[in-house]
């Protein structure tokens, strides 16, 4: 019994010695492990924040923004709007060489502005404007100044443009032959042809054109002549519409009815006498149909327009009044907004 459990202890104390040993291996283990990754964690970690950390500059850049040559060319998407441009960049750097052209852009909206990263710092520029009454062109190849069509038809601008630089128009410029190429010939009425272009200022030259291009810095291509329509206008005016205006009222000849409407223009000035203009039209005082719309033609663009309405009901019992207001585009017939019409007592 004695030798049966002598053996049983030494059996267990074996296995005994053999697990504490293998713990303490596995202790001595794990100490290498533990320090490697205390160190390879932080040098991770410092890794990381060194990139984040990092700070890209931005790139050179010349920029071209319809509020520097809109003026007063409305823009947006309706009738005789400006709708969208082009623009390229002329490099004007060397005085003794004629200005070579950087390609072209897109066809933006007539709400952004144009981008141009391909440019060189300590270089000048200037930028040639061709803009479009139409949205959904683009160029017939890319960096082409040729814009197309759905179809692929060649699309003339309908106005240009061509903005010096910094100091705008105060800049003067002898190679006519440059703007005469780009479309531009009745802009130069105001530039006089003396000397040689570029250089230093002095007896028979002209400051440097042009805006410089500086490192990491956005630069805006201002100074912009204002913009040269090439098209044919239409007429401008404003169109009024009762039927917006009738609330619980309604067209017709009978009763209460509302059979037509007087438009008169209030203090507006004009370019000829507003007269019926032969295609729905009315002039001051003549009666429009109720569900027809009155146009008012020959007024002068760009200005705010109020018309006064009156409205006599079929029967003969019942007068109203409102007014329209409107602001002038040149080309267009501009629909008015009106206020609700209004019993007169």
């Amino acid at each position: 019994m004695e030798g049966s459990a002598a053996s049983g202890y030494g059996k267990a104390g074996m296995f005994e010695t053999q697990r504490k040993k293998s713990h303490s291996q596995h202790q001595n283990l794990s100490l290498p492990l533990i320090f490697t990754c205390l160190l390879v964690v932080p040098l991770c970690s410092c890794s990381d924040s060194t990139t984040s950390d990092r700070i890209v500059p931005p790139p050179s850049r010349m920029v071209v923004r319809p509020i520097d040559f809109l003026g007063d060319v409305y823009c947006g998407q309706e009738e005789a709007a400006l709708s969208s441009y082009q623009t390229t960049l002329l490099d004007v750097s060397q005085s003794e060489d004629l200005p070579f052209a950087l390609p072209s852009s897109k066809v933006v909206s007539c709400t952004s502005a144009v981008t141009f990263e391909a440019i060189e710092p300590g270089r000048r520029y200037v930028a040639v404007i061709s803009a479009f009454e139409k949205l959904g062109l683009e160029p017939q190849s890319p960096g082409s100044p040729i814009v197309v069509d759905n179809d692929g038809n060649s699309v003339t601008p309908r106005w240009r443009s061509i903005c010096w630089g910094e100091n705008g128009i105060d800049y003067k410029i002898q190679e006519r032959e440059l703007l005469g190429e780009w479309g531009l010939e009745s802009t130069t009425d105001d530039l006089e042809s003396a000397g040689g272009a570029g250089g230093s200022e002095g007896a028979g030259s002209f400051p440097a054109i042009g805006a410089t291009a500086y490192f990491n810095t956005a630069i805006n291509v201002a100074g912009c002549l204002p913009l040269l329509d090439s098209g044919e206008l239409g007429p401008t005016g404003v169109s009024v519409s009762l039927t917006q205006s009738l609330g619980a009222q309604e067209c017709g000849s009978e009763g209460a009815q509302i059979a037509s409407y007087q438009v008169t223009l209030r203090g507006a000035q004009t370019e000829s006498e507003v007269t019926d203009d032969g295609m729905g039209g009315a002039a001051n005082g003549e009666d429009t149909s109720c569900d027809k719309k009155a146009e008012l033609l020959g007024l002068v663009p760009s200005q705010q327009v109020e018309v006064e309405v009156t409205a006599t009901s079929a029967d003969g019992l019942n007068d109203y009044f409102t007014v329209c207001r409107g602001f002038t585009r040149a080309g267009a017939v501009v629909e008015t907004s009106c206020d609700p019409l209004q019993l007169t007592i």
